[in-house]
Protein backbone atom coordinates (compact mmCIF):
# COMPACT_ATOMS: atom_id res chain seq x y z
CA UNK A 1 0.00 0.00 0.00
CA UNK A 2 2.83 2.59 0.89
CA UNK A 3 5.04 1.26 -2.12
CA UNK A 4 2.69 1.11 -4.92
CA UNK A 5 5.90 0.82 -7.63
CA UNK A 6 6.80 -2.20 -5.41
CA UNK A 7 3.37 -3.87 -5.15
CA UNK A 8 3.20 -3.09 -9.47
CA UNK A 9 6.98 -4.65 -9.90
CA UNK A 10 6.22 -7.76 -7.57
CA UNK A 11 2.77 -7.97 -9.42
CA UNK A 12 4.51 -8.35 -12.63
CA UNK A 13 6.39 -10.76 -12.02
CA UNK A 14 4.20 -13.13 -10.34
CA UNK A 15 2.40 -12.39 -13.45
CA UNK A 16 5.33 -13.43 -15.89
CA UNK A 17 6.31 -16.16 -13.92
CA UNK A 18 3.46 -17.90 -12.45
CA UNK A 19 0.46 -16.31 -14.04
CA UNK A 20 -2.90 -17.46 -12.78
CA UNK A 21 -1.90 -20.88 -11.27
CA UNK A 22 -1.04 -21.38 -7.66
CA UNK A 23 2.82 -21.13 -6.94
CA UNK A 24 4.70 -24.01 -6.17
CA UNK A 25 7.99 -24.98 -4.35
CA UNK A 26 9.84 -24.93 -7.68
CA UNK A 27 8.83 -21.44 -8.77
CA UNK A 28 10.46 -20.04 -5.41
CA UNK A 29 14.29 -19.26 -7.50
CA UNK A 30 12.29 -18.13 -10.15
CA UNK A 31 10.91 -15.40 -8.14
CA UNK A 32 13.83 -12.86 -6.91
CA UNK A 33 11.65 -9.83 -6.38
CA UNK A 34 9.34 -11.59 -4.47
CA UNK A 35 12.23 -13.00 -2.29
CA UNK A 36 13.81 -9.77 -2.63
CA UNK A 37 10.59 -7.73 -1.30
CA UNK A 38 10.47 -10.19 1.70
CA UNK A 39 14.23 -9.73 2.40
CA UNK A 40 13.58 -5.95 2.56
CA UNK A 41 10.98 -6.74 4.87
CA UNK A 42 12.81 -8.10 7.10
CA UNK A 43 15.60 -6.09 7.09
CA UNK A 44 12.88 -3.40 8.37
CA UNK A 45 11.28 -5.42 10.69
CA UNK A 46 12.88 -8.42 11.76
CA UNK A 47 10.71 -11.09 14.09
CA UNK A 48 12.82 -10.77 16.83
CA UNK A 49 14.13 -7.20 17.44
CA UNK A 50 16.80 -8.39 20.03
CA UNK A 51 18.50 -11.07 20.98
CA UNK A 52 20.98 -11.82 23.60
CA UNK A 53 24.12 -14.29 24.17
CA UNK A 54 25.82 -14.99 26.49
CA UNK A 55 29.94 -15.33 26.17
CA UNK A 56 32.11 -18.59 26.72
CA UNK A 57 35.78 -16.77 27.51
CA UNK A 58 36.78 -13.77 27.63
CA UNK A 59 37.13 -11.50 24.70
CA UNK A 60 37.82 -7.99 22.76
CA UNK A 61 35.01 -6.23 21.21
CA UNK A 62 36.09 -3.03 20.03
CA UNK A 63 37.08 -1.07 22.31
CA UNK A 64 35.28 -3.53 25.30
CA UNK A 65 36.71 -6.63 26.68
CA UNK A 66 34.09 -8.93 27.56
CA UNK A 67 34.45 -12.05 30.31
CA UNK A 68 33.58 -15.41 30.09
CA UNK A 69 29.72 -15.41 31.17
CA UNK A 70 28.65 -11.87 30.49
CA UNK A 71 25.77 -11.21 28.07
CA UNK A 72 25.89 -9.82 25.16
CA UNK A 73 22.90 -7.83 23.27
CA UNK A 74 22.15 -7.59 19.40
CA UNK A 75 19.07 -5.86 17.75
CA UNK A 76 18.99 -6.68 14.39
CA UNK A 77 15.96 -3.51 14.33
CA UNK A 78 19.19 -1.28 14.86
CA UNK A 79 22.04 -2.94 12.74
CA UNK A 80 19.88 -3.31 9.81
CA UNK A 81 18.85 0.30 9.84
CA UNK A 82 22.40 1.44 10.18
CA UNK A 83 23.65 3.38 7.71
CA UNK A 84 27.36 2.48 8.07
CA UNK A 85 26.33 -0.83 6.75
CA UNK A 86 23.02 0.20 4.60
CA UNK A 87 23.99 3.40 3.04
CA UNK A 88 22.31 7.16 3.23
CA UNK A 89 19.03 5.18 2.13
CA UNK A 90 19.17 2.54 5.22
CA UNK A 91 15.59 3.47 6.68
CA UNK A 92 14.00 3.49 2.98
CA UNK A 93 12.26 0.56 1.81
CA UNK A 94 13.77 -0.80 -1.49
CA UNK A 95 13.86 -4.51 -2.59
CA UNK A 96 15.89 -3.68 -5.36
CA UNK A 97 18.78 -3.74 -3.14
CA UNK A 98 18.66 -7.47 -2.94
CA UNK A 99 19.28 -8.21 -6.52
CA UNK A 100 22.34 -8.59 -8.21
CA UNK A 101 23.43 -7.64 -11.36
CA UNK A 102 22.44 -10.81 -13.09
CA UNK A 103 18.74 -10.11 -11.81
CA UNK A 104 19.17 -12.65 -9.33
CA UNK A 105 18.17 -12.53 -5.66
CA UNK A 106 21.04 -12.52 -3.93
CA UNK A 107 21.85 -12.50 0.23
CA UNK A 108 24.76 -10.15 -0.68
CA UNK A 109 23.57 -8.17 -3.38
CA UNK A 110 23.55 -4.71 -0.65
CA UNK A 111 27.19 -4.93 -0.25
CA UNK A 112 26.85 -5.31 4.12
CA UNK A 113 28.75 -7.34 5.48
CA UNK A 114 28.69 -10.37 7.50
CA UNK A 115 26.75 -10.12 10.63
CA UNK A 116 25.04 -6.90 9.14
CA UNK A 117 21.67 -8.81 8.22
CA UNK A 118 20.98 -11.78 10.96
CA UNK A 119 16.71 -11.53 10.97
CA UNK A 120 16.14 -15.19 12.04
CA UNK A 121 19.54 -14.86 14.44
CA UNK A 122 23.50 -16.34 13.72
CA UNK A 123 25.32 -18.69 14.50
CA UNK A 124 25.03 -21.71 15.80
CA UNK A 125 21.68 -20.54 17.43
CA UNK A 126 20.20 -19.49 13.89
CA UNK A 127 16.65 -20.29 13.69
CA UNK A 128 16.28 -23.99 12.44
CA UNK A 129 13.15 -22.95 10.44
CA UNK A 130 14.60 -20.33 8.31
CA UNK A 131 14.66 -22.15 5.12
CA UNK A 132 11.17 -23.30 5.35
CA UNK A 133 10.03 -19.67 6.48
CA UNK A 134 11.91 -17.80 3.66
CA UNK A 135 9.83 -20.87 1.25
CA UNK A 136 6.52 -20.22 2.81
CA UNK A 137 6.47 -16.23 2.89
CA UNK A 138 7.66 -16.51 -0.87
CA UNK A 139 4.78 -18.73 -1.82
CA UNK A 140 1.98 -17.18 0.29
CA UNK A 141 3.21 -13.84 -0.77
CA UNK A 142 3.26 -15.06 -4.70
CA UNK A 143 -0.27 -16.54 -4.17
CA UNK A 144 -1.98 -13.95 -2.43
CA UNK A 145 0.03 -11.07 -4.55
CA UNK A 146 -1.41 -12.35 -7.56
CA UNK A 147 -5.36 -11.50 -6.94
CA UNK A 148 -5.18 -8.86 -3.65
CA UNK A 149 -3.68 -5.37 -2.68
CA UNK A 150 -3.56 -4.44 1.12
CA UNK A 151 -4.85 -1.21 1.93
CA UNK A 152 -4.69 0.19 5.25
CA UNK A 153 -7.50 2.06 6.55
CA UNK A 154 -7.05 5.86 6.03
CA UNK A 155 -6.75 7.79 9.29
CA UNK A 156 -4.52 5.24 11.68
CA UNK A 157 -1.63 6.02 13.89
CA UNK A 158 0.34 2.55 13.71
CA UNK A 159 3.81 2.51 15.95
CA UNK A 160 6.35 -0.39 16.54
CA UNK A 161 5.85 -2.10 20.07
CA UNK A 162 9.10 -4.24 20.74
CA UNK A 163 7.44 -7.52 22.95
CA UNK A 164 8.98 -10.44 22.61
CA UNK A 165 8.93 -10.14 18.92
CA UNK A 166 8.77 -6.54 16.79
CA UNK A 167 4.90 -6.07 16.40
CA UNK A 168 2.67 -2.66 14.72
CA UNK A 169 0.88 -1.14 17.81
CA UNK A 170 -1.87 -1.27 17.92
CA UNK A 171 -2.08 -3.26 14.94
CA UNK A 172 -2.82 -2.79 11.29
CA UNK A 173 -6.60 -2.27 10.04
CA UNK A 174 -6.27 -3.34 6.26
CA UNK A 175 -8.63 -3.98 3.61
CA UNK A 176 -7.90 -6.81 0.81
CA UNK A 177 -8.88 -4.92 -2.36
CA UNK A 178 -8.76 -6.93 -5.74
CA UNK A 179 -5.26 -6.58 -7.52
CA UNK A 180 -5.02 -3.98 -10.24
CA UNK A 181 -4.90 -6.23 -13.66
CA UNK A 182 -2.21 -5.91 -14.99
CA UNK A 183 -1.56 -4.47 -18.60
CA UNK A 184 0.27 -7.12 -21.25
CA UNK A 185 2.56 -5.79 -24.23
CA UNK A 186 2.60 -7.30 -26.91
Amino acid sequence: DQNPDVAARLRAEIDATIGDVVATYDDIARLPYTMATIAETMRLRPPAWILERETLEPFDLGDYHLNAGQTVLMSPWVIHQDPRWWGHDAHAYRPDRWINSDGAFDHSAPGQPRGAYFPFGAGSRMCIGEQFAWSEAVLVLATLARRWAPAIVPGQRVKTWAAVTLRPHPGIKMRLEPAPALTSVD
